[in-house]
């Protein structure tokens, strides 16, 4: 939790018996947000110390969009869902190290 803090990254929204199943990262200065789905990651302290990581998604950024919960994962067929040749180099760089770094392989 600290490591993906740290890194700019946001929890998503409390579900399911206080499980939490995406983490997010905004780059709005670029138009890009990136969701990471995740496993075993609980609200609490003390439970789920490790989380599995999951699916990368990069979406067009949308400040205006209402969303039901903060950091909703949009399906991978959504139209706003970018292929990996529309996502900008510097947002595919950093989140790549950013990922490296909440996995703890690299500081």
């Amino acid at each position: 939790r600290r490591r993906l803090l740290e890194h700019g990254w946001a929890i998503g929204s409390t579900q399911d018996g206080g499980f939490i199943h995406e983490i997010f990262r905004k780059f709005p200065g670029l138009g890009v947000e990136v969701y990471l789905s995740v496993k075993d990651f609980h609200a609490s302290s003390g439970r789920g110390s490790e989380i599995k990581a999951g699916t990368v998604l990069f979406a067009a950024y949308d400040p205006s969009a209402k969303r039901s919960y903060l950091g909703r994962m949009p399906v991978e067929t959504a139209a706003n869902v970018l292929r990996f040749d529309q996502v900008p180099s510097v947002v595919w760089s950093e989140t790549m190290a950013d990922l490296k770094v909440i996995e703890g392989i690299t500081k």
